[in-house]
């Protein structure tokens, strides 16, 4: 099972706002003890671009809505 974890701004968020925090996001886990503390937790930091992050998540939603159709569910 995968999970991921990402920042999420509002659709109306000025882009260097949304640049900025990615900046500050990779700083932050570029430190030693974010790393360790992540791997402590059994998780890998794959350190997507913000461009990549968004094909991703368009991706997986396509997926994710794949999957709640087959098993006949829905949101509530």
């Amino acid at each position: 099972m995968t999970w991921y974890h990402g920042l999420w701004f509002p659709v109306a968020t000025s882009p260097d706002i949304v640049r900025r925090g990615y900046a500050e996001v990779i700083k932050g886990v570029a430190l030693p003890e974010t790393r360790k503390y992540l791997a402590d937790k059994g998780l890998i930091h794959t350190g997507t671009s913000l461009q990549a992050f968004g094909k991703f998540l368009r991706k997986d939603i396509v997926k994710q809505a794949d999957i709640v159709k087959r098993i006949g569910t829905h949101p509530n």
